[in-house]
């Protein structure tokens, strides 16, 4: 289908596979169609993963021999980032009006091989397709897709929706150090769910957190505990949190942190404030002594290495001042 913004204006490209997906279907030829391919989409990933070249499978299931002709549609290409400050990273969604704005005609090219093909009754032919992508703007991660058409001699028309990304998602920022919402926190757990975005607090001598050392930590729901704020600019796979000495920035190792997510998730998604509290305890289960110290906090970039820090954005957070306590909570009201 044709690319509409529910105005008048006529545009002459197709609306994105991102957006539309494979286009209408014809239910009478999906049950009596002569032609059937064994792929339903192809993936190119993106240009650090480029999978291509791409191929799929026509099987004439009709009592005659068809005669195939294929052919590249080209589809609109949807940038996921704004054009005034990529760096930003702010992704566009499919319902904003910045979305008309982030649309270009910018086509990749497809070369089909073989072009034309005569398939016998019963056979079935492998078709091979080379890609490229077209010169665009990486730092936008544009988002590039189309059909391969195939058109049989008997009239059966069918088509191949293909997509890709034309950047490598490596590159793209996933956590930025000066958006809005990264901080270093003191709150009570128990109140998480009764707020939106926290308010930093404030550094050094201002946050001293007395936290009692106990063995349940469902005790500390009512204790203010030094925490850390965190909203990603893109989705990550994996978020660590360290604590580092202030003084120095020794890294003392991983923070055993509390709810409302454990330390590793499947994902975590981006435009959301995630809150980490920690109460002393490292993941080595020792409590870090008394003193002055600030959380390191990294993200994994897109199809990034785990093992290698150079794929992980991070930010350091102000100072705080953490103390013990012997007293439990709870005791004495």
């Amino acid at each position: 289908m044709k690319f509409n913004d529910n105005s008048t204006t006529d545009y002459d490209y197709l609306a994105p596979v991102f957006q539309q997906g494979g286009g209408l279907v014809d239910a009478y030829l999906a049950v009596k169609g002569t032609t059937t391919l064994n792929a339903t989409i192809l993936n190119l990933n993106d240009t650090s993963f480029f999978n291509n070249p791409q191929y799929f499978t026509i099987t004439n299931n009709g009592p005659d021999s068809l005669n195939y002709n294929l052919s590249h549609i080209g589809a609109g290409t949807i940038y996921a980032l704004p054009e005034a400050d990529p760096d930003e990273n702010e992704p566009i969604p499919f319902n904003d009006e910045r979305f008309v704005d982030a649309l270009s005609k910018a086509y990749a090219t497809a070369n089909i091989s073989p072009s034309t093909v005569s398939i016998a009754a019963g056979d079935s032919a492998t078709i091979t397709v080379n890609f490229d992508f077209p010169d665009l703007d990486r730092r936008r991660i544009p988002l590039v897709s189309g059909y391969i058409a195939c058109n049989a001699s008997d009239g059966t028309s069918v088509t191949l929706p293909y997509n890709g990304i034309a950047s490598a998602l490596r590159n793209a920022v996933v956590l930025d150090p000066n958006l809005d919402g990264n901080y270093l926190i003191a709150v009570r757990n128990r109140t998480l769910n009764e707020t939106g975005y926290l308010e930093p607090a404030p550094p050094g001598s201002g946050s001293v957190l007395t936290v009692p050392k106990v063995t349940n930590t469902s005790l500390l729901d009512d204790v203010v505990l030094p925490g850390v704020q965190f909203v990603l600019a893109m989705g990550s796979p994996r978020v660590d949190f360290d604590v580092l000495r202030a003084e120095d920035s020794n890294n003392l190792g991983r923070a055993i942190v509390l709810n409302p997510l454990p330390l590793y998730v499947s994902s975590y998604e981006r435009e959301t404030a995630f809150i980490r509290l920690f109460y002393g305890m490292l993941a080595n289960m020792t409590y870090v002594p008394e003193g002055e110290y600030k959380f390191l906090v990294r993200a994994l970039r897109i199809t990034g290495d785990p093992d290698n820090l150079d794929d992980y954005d991070s930010f350091t957070t102000d100072s705080f001042f953490l103390r013990y306590s012997d007293e439990t909570p709870g005791e004495g009201q």
